[in-house]
Order: C-alpha cells, then sequence, then structure tokens
C-alpha cells in the first residue's frame, strides 16, 4: 500500500527479557515529532515590558528588539536596511547598525545580505515545529559556492 507506515516501539518481556515490537498508533510519533523542547512560551507584551524595565537605561535597545519581533516573518526573516530600521526608530543608521552588529556577534540574528536579516530560530520563533525546522534550515544552511 503507497503511503500507508506501520509504527513500533520496543518493549523488553520482565520474563524473558526478549525484545518485543509493538505496534502503536502513527499519532503517538507525529505528536513527539511536532513538539519542540527546551522551549519557554512567553508572550510578547509581558516580555516587551520586562525588556523595558530591565534595559529602562537604554531602552533604544528594547525599541531595536520591537521593531524586529513585529516585522518578522513567518521565517523570522526582516527585510529592512539599516536605514529603513533607523527612520522607523526615528534616529540614525549608525546607532542601528552598532545595535544589529552587536545582535549578529551573540547570534541572536543573522545577516542574510543586505536589508535581509533573520531572528535565530532556536531563540524566537512563532509557528509550529515544521516551521520552524523549515526556518531554521536556512538559517543554519550554507551558501552554495559556484
Amino acid at each position: 500500500m503507497s503511503g500507508y507506515h506501520r509504527y513500533f516501539r520496543e518493549e523488553i518481556g520482565k520474563e524473558t527479557g526478549e525484545v518485543n515490537l509493538i505496534e502503536v498508533d502513527k499519532s503517538f510519533y507525529q505528536d513527539l515529532y511536532n513538539r519542540d523542547f527546551n522551549f519557554m512560551k512567553m508572550f510578547y507584551e509581558n516580555f516587551i515590558n520586562v525588556l523595558e524595565v530591565y534595559f529602562s537605561g537604554s531602552s533604544f535597545k528594547v525599541s531595536v528588539l520591537k521593531f524586529l519581533f513585529l516585522n518578522a516573518d513567518k521565517e523570522n526573516c526582516i527585510f529592512a536596511t539599516s536605514a529603513e530600521i533607523a527612520e522607523a526608530l526615528e534616529t540614525t543608521r549608525p546607532a542601528v547598525s552598532k545595535e544589529l552588529k552587536i545582535l549578529q556577534d551573540c547570534n541572536f540574528i543573522k545577516k542574510v545580505r543586505n536589508g535581509v536579516y533573520q531572528i535565530n530560530v532556536d531563540c524566537v520563533f512563532k509557528g509550529s515545529h515544521t516551521q520552524r525546522m523549515s526556518a531554521k534550515e536556512k538559517f543554519t544552511k550554507p551558501l552554495k559556492k559556484p
């Protein structure tokens, strides 16, 4: 049968120590596959409020993060140059470039190319496990060489 899969797990017999394969419902494995581990659910507004209080002496840093979060697409990509971000935040391009460089150095964002940044999906992501894995592949995948 095309497309039909059976799923098994190993079970060790208590009396004999023999390994037996027990058929299980495929939804058991799909549920495991679709989970993310080592993630903590955060609520955007509350998280931003905490950042604003924590970085009260540097609200500009929080403004840059807010801009990135609010403008990230479904693959965590932000399509904006540092000049466009500076204009949106009513500041200078060098100030934005400095913050973006710090975020790149700590592996929070990756500069894909001029005007395209991607937030590390191991730090922040909105979506399903499959969507995160797809975006992660793009974050970690090296460029092809001719």
